[in-house]
């Protein structure tokens, strides 16, 4: 099996105990209205596409350290992604491509992505 992969971003929320995720990242700055027109008009493109495509699983509370991967197998998944880095990398963020064929112990998955609590180190 391909391993899951995983976009981490340099940006941080206090509500999050990881460094935030592409999605979690675009949204923190679009709220702070960082992006300028192309940006937005790309993101909201991207996000639509995800919200055709993939669902949005709601974790229980208890599952708040919970980190979402994707399958790496999924290429028109990971391809749309890529977008969202694009951006995010025009707009100064540091990103990061994780890999891991054992991202945690998971607690959700569909045929795109999984979430894991991950390993206490």
């Amino acid at each position: 099996m391909l391993p899951y992969i995983r976009f981490e971003t340099s940006l941080r929320d206090s509500a999050c105990p990881r460094p935030l995720g592409v999605f979690r990242a675009v949204g923190k700055l679009r709220d702070a209205q960082a992006f300028d027109d192309w940006s937005i008009q790309c993101v909201d493109e991207v996000c639509v596409w995800f919200n055709q495509h993939l669902t949005v699983p709601r974790l229980p509370s208890h599952l708040y350290r919970a980190v979402f991967w994707f399958r790496a197998e999924q290429q028109s998944l990971v391809s749309h992604l890529w977008e969202l880095v694009h951006v995010l990398r025009e707009h100064e963020v540091l990103v990061a491509l994780l890999c891991s064929p054992r991202p945690g112990r998971i607690c959700y998955q569909d045929d795109y992505q999984v979430a894991a609590m991950p390993d206490r180190r």
